[in-house]
């Protein structure tokens, strides 16, 4: 990873999370896992109430995450970025083993853009811009 990677202000955190479930609402997105190098591979990003449901091929079962738990990822998001010493196993001790789910959300979210406070869909081609992103590959820095 490089450090010209968007970091992510905390204040927005909520909001991060709001862009996320309005996308998921769209329907199902697969995501190319982003972090926790040299882990490789996809998974699958479905609204669930106010969850996100994670699974695909080499998930056992269905994972749940909420905010609380995307909340606790988020404060170690730019840290982890910036590749700060033992940031990965802190992680793991603190948050648990959808770290590497919650990282790819918040990457694909700061691609997506600063989120407005309101929900606002542009339609391009009779089609939401949620509507077009089905499979996401991030770029990695």
């Amino acid at each position: 990873m490089q450090n010209y990677l968007i970091k992510l202000q905390s204040t927005k955190v909520k909001q991060y999370w709001d862009q996320i479930q309005t996308l998921l609402k769209e329907g199902t997105i697969e995501l190319k896992t982003w972090s926790m190098e040299p882990r490789e591979g996809s998974f699958y990003a479905r609204g669930a109430a106010d969850r996100v449901m994670i699974d695909g091929k080499g998930i056992k079962g269905i994972r749940m995450i909420g905010f609380p738990e995307f909340e606790k990822v988020a404060k170690y998001y730019n840290d982890y970025i910036d590749e700060v010493a033992g940031i990965k196993q802190k992680m793991r001790d603190e948050c648990g083993y959808n770290t590497s789910y919650i990282l790819t959300l918040i990457h694909h979210a700061l691609d997506l853009g600063d989120p407005a406070p309101t929900k606002s869909v542009s339609k391009v081609d009779n089609q939401t811009e949620y509507e077009r992103v089905r499979h996401y590959r991030s770029r990695r820095g």
